[in-house]
């Protein structure tokens, strides 16, 4: 961020995109911006870097956790859907069972040879 005068006249300028815009704000506040964009350009670029390392330290951490909580959620849908044939065979007689009870009434009756 910087100030240009073009024809007397205050213009701000964006150092990223080049672009000028009129400046309409006083003379104290563009002091004031002024010392603000010394101070931040006087930052040391080992401070830069601690912020970015402690951002990519957060994304990682944030990764890494959707990863488990993925992990845990496959393994619930693969054992859900992936059950025995014993546990299969046995669902389907008590299944056949309850529904044998429900046409009957509720009376269920076993004749043994």
């Amino acid at each position: 961020m910087s100030y240009v005068l073009i024809n007397g006249k205050r213009y701000y300028k964006d150092d990223r995109t080049g672009e000028t815009t009129r400046d309409n704000v006083s003379q104290a506040v563009a002091d004031q911006r002024a010392r603000k964009n010394q101070q931040m350009a006087g930052r040391s670029s080992a401070a830069v870097n601690r912020n970015r390392t402690a951002h990519a330290r957060t994304r990682r951490k944030a990764v890494i956790v959707c990863i488990v909580i993925a992990m845990f959620i496959a393994a619930f849908f693969y054992k859900y859907s992936h059950t025995s044939s014993e546990e299969q065979a046995a669902g389907k007689y008590m299944n056949a069972e309850q529904t044998q009870e429900i046409i009957t009434g509720g009376e269920i009756s076993y004749e043994i040879f």
